[in-house]
């Protein structure tokens, strides 16, 4: 992606100005912080590796107000598995990979008031598109039944209407609320991505040699009152389905940190604990592990990207699966957001419930859930549209003849 100097372009929400190339980063993940790019760290043309690497070389001479953001889509996370190629992807669905370096400053007051004139996106499908999930949904059922996979986290695209940078920008001061990994990253020459994503994937201290990860599997609709809601609640946590798909991904991801952490030195801390956003509850688990001496954000990506909570398990197997079955490539869906600093600290989101908004027409949302045996194709459907209602309703279209 050209780096394009667009400062001159803002927008201006309740007195508030945004200058194009200033990215906000909020949440437990992040820490709430204003991020202005100053110069790319890597080409337009990097290799996922290269990206990685440049990380590491460069992270240990940031300044005290200096961080480096980076973005790795699907596809360039896929890359870092032993054998896979590095696919392609739409220019409408985001840059493949990037990194910047820039400054940070906590938003000031007014940057973070919630404001209440927003409106929603409108949220495009069709008949013919749920048609094809439904579909898809059963041939890998057949794949589970051979002993393929164990689980495969399908996701199928909505269109979102297009809006300008201060619409993108209302809309992310609104909904971002109190999610652990809510991000608006500016990307000048492009649009932006506006990421409500719950879940953050790994953080680690390299002075301490510490790593955490977080993931998240199961998912079931808010009540609309309180009453309902404990229900809901009650319900999720005795469902021996969501248990099943949790509990693979939890022994995936301790198997991911088993190879940079040292002998014995992953645990985990939490299993199956609530989290709730605001149309959605979801089981959440965290995992620690303390790292070998020799390992850096390159090693500890390689060893955990792709998440498994987003591709399933086994992991391999179930990437070729999603590439075999999926209409065209995810972008910077289910990829890695993340940050660094000087002080030898990363931090690191999964671009779920992330809504791409180009510059220069409609936008993406990719939603998607993971499938076991148990699933039925109906009720992964509803899942995926209820997760999308963190955007807005979505309009599923009768398919032209």
């Amino acid at each position: 992606m050209p780096w394009v100097d667009a400062s001159q372009q803002v927008a201006t929400i309740s007195g508030v100005t945004f200058p194009r190339g200033t990215s906000l980063l909020s949440g437990s993940a992040f820490g709430d912080v204003v991020f202005t790019a100053t110069a790319p760290l890597v080409s337009a043309d990097a290799q996922p590796l290269e990206l990685l690497r440049a990380l590491d070389a460069t992270r240990n001479d940031l300044a005290e107000d200096e961080r480096i953001v980076f973005l790795l889509g699907y596809e360039a996370c896929c890359a870092l598995l032993p054998g896979e190629p590095y696919r392609p992807t739409e220019p409408r669905l985001g840059p493949p990979l990037g990194a910047w370096r820039g400054r940070v400053q906590a938003p000031s007051s007014r940057a973070t008031t919630m404001t209440t004139t927003t409106t929603s996106p409108t949220l495009t499908t069709t008949a013919r598109a749920r048609d094809a999930h439904l579909m898809r949904i059963a041939a890998c059922h057949e794949q589970l039944l051979d002993g393929v996979i164990y689980q495969a986290n399908l996701a199928h695209r909505l269109d979102v209407e297009a809006a300008d940078h201060a619409a993108g920008v209302d809309f992310f001061l609104a909904r971002r609320g109190r999610l652990a990994c809510a991000a608006l990253l500016d990307l000048p020459g492009f649009g932006s991505l506006i990421s409500l994503s719950p879940e953050r994937f790994v953080a680690a201290d390299f002075t301490t040699k510490r790593a955490t990860t977080w993931p998240i599997k199961g998912t079931v609709l808010r009540g609309d009152n309180d009453v309902a809601d404990v229900a809901a609640v009650a319900v999720l946590c005795a469902s021996l389905k969501d248990q099943a798909e949790h509990v693979m991904i939890v022994d995936l991801l301790r198997n991911d940190l088993g190879k940079v952490a040292v002998v014995g030195g992953v645990d985990v801390d939490s299993l199956m604990h609530v989290v709730s956003t605001s149309a959605v509850h979801h089981l959440e688990s965290t995992i620690t592990a303390r790292l070998r001496d020799d390992v850096g954000v390159s090693e500890l990506l390689i060893a955990t990207a792709p998440g498994g909570s987003i591709t399933g398990a086994p992991k391999s197997s179930a990437v070729e699966v999603i590439a075999l079955l999926e209409e065209g490539p995810r972008g910077a869906y289910t990829g890695v957001l993340g940050m660094v600093d000087g002080h030898g600290h990363l931090m690191t989101s999964l671009l779920i419930r992330t809504w791409i908004r180009p510059d220069d027409g409609p936008g993406a949302l990719h939603v998607g859930g993971g499938i076991v045996v148990d699933s039925t194709p109906e009720a992964e459907w509803r899942e995926t549209l209820d997760k999308a209602a963190a955007f807005g309703a979505v309009v599923v279209l009768e398919s032209a003849d």
